[in-house]
Order: C-alpha cells, then sequence, then structure tokens
C-alpha cells in the first residue's frame, strides 16, 4: 500500500492512502497534468526572447541605456523607481557616478524573458560578458526600473 494525499493548493502528505498501485498510478498522473496545465504554458510564453525584446520593460529598459549613456540625471530619475531617483538629486558628485554607471552598463543586451506579477516584473537579460536580472515596479501606470543585478559571464 503506497500512501499519499494532495490536499487543495498542490500540497502533499501521507493522510490518505492508495490500496492499489494503479489507483496510485492514477494519482500521480492526473497531478502532473494539473502541474503541467497550470505552469507550463505561462513558462513557455515568458520564455519567448521576441516577446521579452518587444516587452514595455524592455522598452523602458532601453530607454534608461540611452539615458546613462548620455548621462543624463533628469531622464534617469523618471525611469528609476522613486526611492532610487531620489540618491540621484542627494548624489554629491552627480557627474562621477554617471560616468561610473556609464562604463559599467551592459551593453548589446538581449531579453530573454519576462516575468510579470500585476504591479512588479523582472526582465531577464543577456549582454556579452554578463547575465542580469532587471526588477521593475509600476508606478503611476508607467513601468520604473528597480534594482539590478549582473554576474560575470566568466
Amino acid at each position: 500500500m503506497v500512501e499519499l494525499a494532495v490536499y487543495p493548493g498542490g500540497t502533499a502528505g501521507p493522510r490518505a492512502s492508495c490500496t492499489s498501485e494503479g489507483a496510485f498510478l492514477k494519482l500521480v498522473r492526473l497531478a502532473l497534468a494539473t502541474v503541467l496545465l497550470v505552469f507550463v504554458p505561462g513558462f513557455l510564453s515568458a520564455q519567448n526572447p521576441s516577446a521579452a525584446a518587444e516587452s514595455p520593460q524592455a522598452k523602458v529598459y532601453e530607454t534608461y541605456l540611452k539615458a546613462v549613456a548620455a548621462k543624463d540625471a533628469k531622464a534617469l530619475k523618471t525611469i528609476l523607481i522613486p526611492s532610487i531617483a531620489k540618491q540621484i538629486d542627494e548624489d554629491k558628485n552627480v557627474a562621477k557616478s554617471l560616468e561610473s554607471l556609464k562604463q559599467r552598463a551592459p551593453k548589446k543586451v538581449q531579453y530573454l524573458r519576462v516575468e510579470e506579477d500585476k504591479n512588479a516584473a523582472t526582465l531577464y537579460c543577456d549582454s556579452e560578458t554578463m547575465t542580469g536580472t532587471v526588477t521593475m515596479e509600476k508606478v503611476e501606470g508607467r513601468w520604473r526600473i528597480g534594482l539590478q543585478m549582473w554576474k560575470s559571464k566568466q
């Protein structure tokens, strides 16, 4: 006898039991089918790099990269979430900070996928030398850039 229970919410536990191997396999198939129906379609659509490149989040990030390249503090403040934009105003040496940001910014970014959940999104990116994630928040109906995490490919 194999014991297995699948409760609402997708949790499993050892409460109910299947009295035959056939009943257990039916239960496993049902659980697997449920997982596939719920998670795979969204995962596959989110994995489409072409869709990611056309996403509103990727367009905002492209605008961000142009503002960084131009060292345009005013434009950056409109693209960043308020708590980060505020740091630009507080920076006593903003010109030097913008130059440093320009030097470290990724080049030739490819957008791999976007995961969006209501007013938050994560943009997964790749460049020649780094891979990264860019978190975004919807503020007053517009996507704005939050924290970024870039790692060297080496």
